[in-house]
């Protein structure tokens, strides 16, 4: 059974608050200055049970303009509104903005409550229910059900809790498996107690003892105790009004628009791409660079507006935005916004965030407007191919995946499981790559190696590092190593000893080489650990070329040293097997075993430095533990 939180919104002096209060016998209007005044400025909280035996919230929201940002807060959240109208008066300008916002919002379940009825003959609200109809034509609200209610004689009030029942059933339960947030929408201290905050728990559970986090500040929180209608529980569910007691945070480091979760749920940025619907009746088009005020949660933030694929988004059309932030937000995709004139303060649009952390890019970007519209719809298996392919970086984490795309974790889990059977995406270690991806990354890889064939003839390959430094996409450390892992395993790479090579390139030598390489690699061997320099090997350049050409069998320790990569390997062998049993190994350590002189144990050594297996400590060499 779904957790319902009922909603009112209207004009101010319609009534909401004394609906409620004849609804549930708690009046919401609490502080002084609401009482004297006669109009709700903060948010009202307050529960009844339905006759099915299902208790819900209710939250009675602020209906005069001026408070119209503490409306947007009480929004979040709801599952159902009473819209109420007075019968005397009838729909009035906060009533429609009211009900764009919450259109925008994509709230869909609506009961009309007519107030004040007994005030008025039946004739005259015959017609103000017609003109409901007509004034909200093509909006959820034309075909909601309409209840005239008198809450002072109590007409009526029987007949709006059945609707309000039967519509509850339909009301989809929101998901419990997601990790919890809640949209903080008042903060105070209890004496004895500390710091509570209160809000509507979106999605997932909380547990009393949970550590969460405040964002975007990241402070981290442990939760003391919940309320819940006004009682003490061990466990919240997504759905309900939650009052939580918070340890390790004072009031004055929280802000209502803070977000309470669990570390890593929500994305930080000053900048986020979203789709949203100018309002039929805004009276200008959104404009590059128009500032605007953006609600998200029960946040405000300034934010100038980019189109995205078209210059302007006229009255009435829908279109992509992205959004230059003045403060940064924690959000998620999928969140929804709802976006006000700065001046004046008129309620222009709203939509759905796509991206919640993206940078800044051209505005007529083919690629960005096809991957956008891709977000926008419910075509999951394209909008995570296509982050796969347009992510910052080839290889993504499930859980990248999981922040950027909107869905339920199972949902997301099932559809990366089917395209990974398909082919369409792979695994490599704790992270996912798409194939298409691959196969560019694969091209380029290619094409580096292929041009430097072509260029040095005579070298048996590239070297690795210089491999790396000329790949162009964006990956570094062990993801470059997965894919080129990747790549080797497949047969597109091929590597031996510090070098790379396409799998086609073969070196060819001329009799002549061949001979000279063949007596080179002899004086070397005989050499062992204290061979002949290059000086003393080459007398020319073409002689120096052949050499770097001996790759896969010499080792080039400095400007002038060379060794037999046979040599080299049992010296290195010697030198980690001293090393492991004795700490360390010293210069005179090395050059004795080696039977050498000074020279060619320092060039070694410091080699074995550079490659960074050894390092150097006052006179002796340690082990770091990579393997050379």
């Amino acid at each position: 059974m779904a957790n319902i939180i009922i909603g009112t919104a209207g004009h101010i002096d319609h009534g909401k608050s004394t609906l409620i209060k004849a609804l549930t016998g708690i009046a919401t209007d609490t502080t002084e200055e609401e009482v004297q005044r006669g109009l709700s400025i903060n948010l009202g909280f307050a529960y009844f049970d339905l006759p099915s035996g299902r208790r819900v919230g209710i939250i009675d929201v602020p209906g005069h303009e001026r408070f119209i940002k503490n409306m947007l807060a009480g929004a979040q959240g709801i599952n159902m509104i009473l819209l109420v109208i007075d019968a005397n008066e009838g729909v009035m300008p906060q009533t429609k903005e009211h009900a764009n916002i919450l259109n925008l919002l994509g709230i869909e379940d609506y009961i009309v409550v007519l107030t004040k009825a007994d005030t008025v003959d039946d004739e005259l609200l015959d017609l103000m229910e017609e003109d409901i109809r007509d004034q909200f034509k093509g909006t959820p609200i034309e075909s909601a059900g309409i209840v005239r209610v008198d809450s002072v004689s109590g007409r009526g009030l029987k007949e709006l809790v059945n609707n309000i029942d039967r519509l509850a059933e339909r009301v989809k339960a929101m998901n419990l498996t997601a990790e919890p947030r809640v949209n903080i929408d008042r903060i105070f201290t209890v004496k004895g107690f500390g710091t509570v905050v209160t809000g509507t728990l979106l999605e997932g559970t909380i547990r009393n003892d949970q550590d969460m986090v405040v964002y975007p500040a990241e402070i981290p929180v442990k939760i003391r105790n919940i309320q819940v209608h006004e009682k003490n529980v061990e466990l919240a569910q997504a759905g309900q009004r939650t009052a939580l007691n918070l340890s390790g945070v004072k009031v004055t480091d929280l802000k209502r628009g803070d977000i309470l979760t669990v570390a890593g749920n929500l994305t930080k940025s000053f900048i986020a791409d979203a789709k949203i619907k100018v309002l039929a009746d805004y009276t200008r088009p959104l404009k590059l660079w128009d500032r605007v005020r953006v609600y998200i949660g029960t946040n405000e933030v300034m934010a100038r507006v980019v189109p995205l694929g078209v210059e302007e988004i006229l009255a009435g059309e829908e279109g992509y935005i992205q959004l230059r932030l003045e403060e940064e937000i924690a959000a998620k995709p999928g969140d929804r916004i709802i976006l006000r004139a700065y001046s004046p303060m008129v309620t222009l649009g709203g939509g759905q965030i796509l991206d919640p952390s993206t940078s800044k890019h051209g505005r007529f970007d083919e690629a960005i407007i096809r991957g956008l519209e891709l977000r926008g719809t419910n075509d999951v298996d394209a909008v995570i191919f296509d982050y796969l392919m347009n992510a910052d970086t080839p290889l993504v984490t499930e859980k990248d995946i999981m922040d950027n795309v909107q869905g339920e974790k199972e949902e997301l889990r099932d559809k990366l499981a089917a395209m990974k059977s398909a082919g369409s995406v792979l695994e490599l270690g704790e992270w996912f790559i798409s194939s298409e991806r691959l196969d560019e990354i694969r091209k380029e890889f290619l094409r580096i190696l292929n041009d430097f064939h072509q260029k040095a003839t005579l070298r048996a390959g590239m070297p690795r590092e210089e491999l790396k430094s000329r790949i162009k996409y964006v990956a570094k450390g062990k993801q470059y190593d997965l894919i080129l892992d990747q790549l080797v395993e497949e047969g597109t790479v091929q590597i031996f000893g510090s070098l790379a090579k396409a799998p086609s390139f073969e070196m060819v030598y001329t009799k002549e080489q061949k001979k000279q390489r063949d007596s080179i690699e002899e004086e070397l061997l005989a050499g062992k650990f204290s061979p002949p320099t290059l000086k003393e090997l080459c007398q020319d350049k073409k002689c120096l070329a052949l050499i770097d050409s001996m790759e896969d069998c010499v080792v080039r320790l400095d400007a002038n040293i060379v060794m037999h990569r046979k040599h080299f390997d049992t010296a290195t062998q010697m030198m980690v097997d001293h090393a492991k049993v004795n700490g360390d190994i010293s210069l005179a350590d090395f050059r004795d075993m080696l039977e050498t002189s000074r020279k060619y144990a320092v060039a070694l050594l410091d080699f074995y430095d550079k490659v960074g297996i050894t390092k150097r400590q006052e006179d002796v060499r340690v082990l770091t533990g990579k393997e050379l």
